[in-house]
């Protein structure tokens, strides 16, 4: 793999993090939503698409390895993808 190639790749891997920081944020706030409305009309209805749509969230976040460091990410993956060649 080239630098080029390794950039590309590091950046598909930042990405797919920051995606997921996105959609565990989207997941906090509309869950915090409903279950202000269940509790304000005194209902538990809220419990099952939180759980379901929980799920998925938790499906993402393995799915990123969910490493949720600062710091210059691309510059970092590219470090780790140059070592991961250097060992091959």
């Amino acid at each position: 793999m080239n630098d080029k190639e390794l950039y590309k790749v590091a950046k598909r891997r930042v990405m797919a993090r920051k995606a997921f920081r996105i959609h565990l944020v989207t997941f906090a706030v509309v869950s915090l939503f409903l279950f202000v409305i269940s509790y304000l009309n005194r209902e538990n209805w809220w419990i099952f698409p939180v759980a379901g749509w929980g799920i998925g969230v938790v499906i993402h976040g393995v799915s990123v390895s969910s490493a949720l460091g600062a710091g210059s990410e691309i510059e970092r993956e590219m470090e780790a993808l140059k070592k991961e060649k250097d060992r091959l």
